[in-house]
């Protein structure tokens, strides 16, 4: 296992660092999850001709980003992702939209993560990127964060892979967080990836 790759994924398998191993993922990923992506900002229930203002975690090169745009015409967002190759593609994608969105990069495994995002969002969605951190603490600890910088009756949608958590071990951490009405789809998702959507109360 690479030492670099090491760094950047705690399981060794990825390295976002990689500007390289980050186009091939990409190339891979591109265009493959449309649908699922669509149904998955739908969660945020966001009115569609007020502004609004969405965190997108681990937004990596942008196509969640892309349906909040295209979905909620007066959304702005900022999109976060702990690789700069990452945001690099992001930047280019989006472009067209480069004064809606604002990036930030961050580590969810840094307690200081959110410190350059900002609070008060209205929605909070985040697709196969939390559980990259693999460890269950900090997972839980990144579910308390987000419910620090939400609004009031604002929504996470979080479409996630388990890797060894079980979906009641999520649901309870974000109960504990202080989020309400948390609902469990599993199996949902081209990765058999599984869809928590919890509102802060």
């Amino acid at each position: 296992m690479p030492a670099k790759a090491a760094r950047s994924d705690p399981s060794g398998y990825h390295d976002w660092f990689s500007r390289s191993y980050v186009d091939r993922w990409i190339d891979s990923d591109a265009g493959s999850r449309q649908q699922e992506l669509e149904t998955l900002v739908a969660q945020l229930e966001l009115p569609r001709d007020e502004p609004c203002h969405v965190l997108d975690v681990g937004g990596g090169w942008g196509p969640v980003t892309r349906c909040l745009l295209d979905r909620y015409a007066m959304a702005t967002v900022v999109l976060h992702d702990f690789s700069q190759p990452m945001l690099d593609r992001a930047a280019a994608n989006l472009a067209g939209d480069a004064d809606r969105v604002r990036f930030v990069q961050a580590d969810l495994r840094d307690t200081t993560w959110l410190d350059d995002a900002g609070d008060s969002f209205d929605g909070v969605v985040s697709s196969l990127a939390i559980h990259n951190v693999r460890d269950a603490a900090v997972i839980e600890r990144v579910y308390r964060d987000l419910y620090a910088v939400m609004r009031p009756g604002s929504v996470l949608a979080d479409l996630d892979l388990l890797e060894g958590h079980s979906s009641a071990e999520r649901r309870r951490w974000l109960d504990k967080a202080g989020f309400v009405g948390v609902t469990v789809d599993e199996g949902a998702g081209t990765f058999d990836a599984a869809l928590f959507r919890a509102r802060h109360p």
